[in-house]
């Protein structure tokens, strides 16, 4: 793999072609930029006028870039509100902001530095003052910060644990990162499984640090000058290994489709809420929590269909048509715009039938955070093509997704430490209040899976020589992802890490079946197959509880959701 730095994106090409247009397919991933990554803004390279900070900062300059950080939405001038002062051999920053009293006062007191000198801690507190001639500060806790002395990423609490040593950080860009190469390495194993046409050859091309996912998949359109590409997120794979013949039987037959997706609809509502538009289209699509097949309609016509918009989880192309980057900026609307844009320019957009899913998608549930600004960016340029009554209005729960990622920090914090106990006890409190996040659905499950594992008295646990939250996080997608490989029924070869780990005890029987039951869409078969590991291996206690969920199963249908409710 050649790898590019910055904002280029990195290719894989087989035999080290280049094709001339025609010639090849290019199948191009978004690999992270930081808005999708995350679904957060807990990380951020912050920018002080136009310019990333290279250098080493001074503690003030890491004071000012916290100070940005939780200001970014505001045009807060941190020179003319912050005063300096130092108070018990710590430096203290002190400022007002509009939402204060005169008598309040927000404050950043430096704290230390984490424990490899890499990063400054701030603590993060209101004051308020009690009297002309004292101050007195309010006991109620707000939130600590840490700062990178290079590059200003700023990291908020529970990232980091406060040790005998200092700070220590619990993950950071390492660890997104590694997040990131575990799903685009699985994205890439089902790529090239991919049964392709004689003559035909085909490049991956994975886009990393892009700000956008328009910029991104500008950035692999020009990359390439192969006529047909397809834009996947990399937590999407192709589980149908006659893909591509399909699509190009698709785009061969008919010069005018431009445009495949598989799931979109028509009738695009006056609101801009698209997403809940489609009708046509079936994608499996394994959430944090549950795994089922998303249709988009019960009363979809068995064939291909001609609609308004597609979802942008995976679009294939045979012009290349720019995505607007000037307009859209973040991650939401991207899609619906590039189908716009197709139609603009005479092309037809099209979702082929699909009797089962052709891809799976493994997402998380989207926070939404800029989509209104999309919407009405969307509103204000495509009035043509946004007609249809009805609709949802949009909502966006901004409280609730800022507490979310505070609760997650945390969680993780708490397992690295093996504070079970305090675990489960929140792990209960955000259940109990019917919200749903990504990141504490699968905390949650990880949390199971040690209160399963010790009600067994499983001696190997699941969580046994994992070193941090990072390591446990991997473990954990790469047996969900064999197990994926089980499921769909792929030679046993290509989970034969899972299978040899069964059979050495180094994965209960407790962790398999909390992912069969969260991660899987047919059970059945994944329990059939874990069925004859164990009989293979002579694991009768294995054999018999195995057998027992299968028989709660065996009558059960795949589950099946709609994203269009008649």
């Amino acid at each position: 793999m050649n790898q590019r730095k910055g904002r280029k994106p990195m290719n894989q090409r087989k035999g080290g072609k280049q094709y001339v247009c025609g010639a090849g397919i290019v199948i191009i991933s978004l690999i992270a930029f930081y808005a999708v990554l995350s679904g957060t803004e807990n990380k951020r390279i912050l920018q002080v006028k136009n310019e990333i900070y290279t250098f080493e900062m001074t503690e003030e300059e890491a004071a000012k870039a916290v100070f940005d950080y939780i200001y970014s939405d505001c045009d807060y001038d941190y020179d003319a509100k912050v005063i300096s002062t130092m108070q018990q051999g710590e430096m203290v920053y002190l400022y007002q902001t509009q939402e204060k009293s005169d008598l309040q006062y927000e404050m950043l007191q430096s704290k230390d530095r984490t424990e490899d000198g890499q990063y400054y801690v701030f603590a993060h507190d209101t004051r308020y003052v009690t009297d002309a001639l004292s101050q007195g500060f309010y006991d109620e806790y707000h939130t600590d910060y840490a700062v990178n002395r290079k590059t200003g990423e700023v990291l908020r609490e529970s990232q980091w644990i406060e040790t005998d040593a200092g700070y220590k950080l619990l993950y950071s860009e390492a660890y997104e990162k590694a997040v990131n190469q575990l799903y685009f390495n699985e994205c890439q194993y089902y790529i090239h499984n991919l049964i392709l046409p004689q003559g035909m050859e085909l490049d991956v091309i994975g886009v990393t640090e892009a700000p956008s996912m328009c910029a991104g998949y500008n950035a692999g359109m020009k990359s390439s000058d192969a006529k047909y590409k397809v834009y996947l997120h990399q937590d999407v794979f192709i589980r149908e290994p006659r893909f591509i013949i399909y699509l190009l039987e698709r785009f061969q037959n008919d010069a005018y489709i431009g445009m495949i997706g598989m799931i979109g609809g028509n009738g695009m509502p006056k609101t801009g809420v698209t997403y809940r538009a489609w009708n046509v289209g079936k994608v499996d699509c394994r959430d944090p929590d549950m795994a089922y097949y998303m249709y988009g309609a019960k009363d979809m016509k068995e064939e291909d269909t001609i609609v308004e918009a597609v979802d942008g989880l995976l679009i294939a192309t045979q012009y290349d048509i720019p995505w607007r980057e000037d307009l859209f900026k973040h991650f939401d609307f991207y899609d619906v715009s590039q189908s716009f844009e197709m139609r603009r320019a005479g092309y037809k957009v099209l979702v082929p039938y699909q009797e089962t899913p052709w891809v799976i998608h493994d997402s998380s549930f989207a926070k939404l955070t800029y989509y209104d600004e999309a919407r009405k960016i969307c509103l204000r340029e495509y009035p043509e093509y946004l007609y249809a009554d009805g609709g949802f209005k949009f909502t966006y729960d901004k409280e609730w997704n800022d507490l979310s990622d505070l609760l997650a920090d945390q969680i993780k914090a708490l397992i690295a430490a093996h504070e079970w106990k305090q675990v489960g006890q929140i792990i209960g409190s955000y259940r109990g209040a019917g919200r749903k996040s990504s990141e504490i659905e699968i905390l949650g499950i990880l949390y199971d899976i040690y209160e399963k594992e010790k009600t067994a008295g499983v001696k190997n646990s699941f969580f046994m020589g994992c070193r941090d939250y990072q390591e446990i996080y991997e473990k954990y997608m790469s047996v969900r992802f064999l197990m994926r490989r089980m499921e769909l029924g792929l030679q046993s070869v290509s989970y034969q890490e899972l299978w040899d780990a069964i059979v050495a005890e180094q994965i209960s029987y407790e962790t398999l079946e909390e992912l069969i039951l969260r991660a899987t869409v047919d059970k059945k078969k994944v329990l059939e197959q874990l069925i004859k590991i164990y009989k293979i291996a002579g694991m009768k206690n294995q054999v018999i509880v195995c057998e027992k969920l299968f028989k709660i199963i065996e009558r059960r249908a795949i589950p099946i959701t709609y994203s269009r409710m008649q």
